[in-house]
């Protein structure tokens, strides 16, 4: 396997991707986590395989979940200092047993929920959906500066008819048919900002 690491990422061209993968995609700091959010939410529409480190070098928190969950792709270089007695392990494998219950799921159906922005002001967020199986994620981010602790998303790839069961990795569950989730949309919380919240998309069989 060959790691395309070119040009800070310039040459991740689709050429390239028929003979690598990016999973040092760039020479941003990856402590930067608004910007790895916008590169994250433009790459889902090219690559169906790309990696990213937790953090980049010198990051004071291993135990961040919001660093954490701002890594949830397709590939996780976690890169904590194994000589230093700050990385709790437990939480680590937390968070990868969290990512590993919908990990098998970047390879569906891609909807970005928001407009691509920068602003610390703004929530981020996508959606992966297999339509057949009617088995999906979302993955949001609540920013720094954020003032809303909620917010509607319209939701994409349902069946109308069909009754859905969403769980909120920590807020709880909801249910709702696909034709209220696509119209009406989804009520995600985030209480707090700089916040995250991993939903768990799954059809309910009649």
């Amino acid at each position: 396997m060959i790691d395309s690491c070119a040009s800070g990422g310039r040459r991740n061209d689709l050429e390239s991707m028929r003979c690598s993968v990016p999973l040092h995609k760039t020479d941003a700091d990856y402590s930067d986590f608004t910007l790895k959010h916008c590169m994250h939410q433009s790459l889902y529409n090219w690559f169906p395989y790309y990696g990213t480190p937790v953090t980049g070098p010198g990051y004071p928190d291993p135990s961040d979940k919001y660093a954490m969950r701002s890594a949830y792709v397709p590939w996780i270089a976690l890169g904590f200092d194994v000589r230093k007695d700050n990385v709790d392990y437990a939480f680590v494998k937390d968070c990868l047993d969290e990512w590993k219950q919908f990990n098998h799921l970047f390879y569906e159906d891609y909807y970005p929920l928001t407009q691509w922005n920068r602003s610390e002001r703004e929530w981020e967020g996508w959606e992966f959906i297999n339509p057949e199986k009617g088995e999906g994620v979302i993955q949001l981010f609540r920013r720094e500066l954020n003032e809303e602790s909620e917010k509607r998303f319209k939701l994409f790839g349902l069946d109308e008819n069909a009754t859905y069961l969403l769980k909120d990795l920590d807020q709880g569950t909801t249910r709702a048919s696909g034709r209220e989730l696509m119209q009406d949309g989804y009520r995600a919380v985030i209480p707090t900002a700089r916040g995250s919240a991993v939903i768990l998309i799954n059809r309910l069989e009649e």
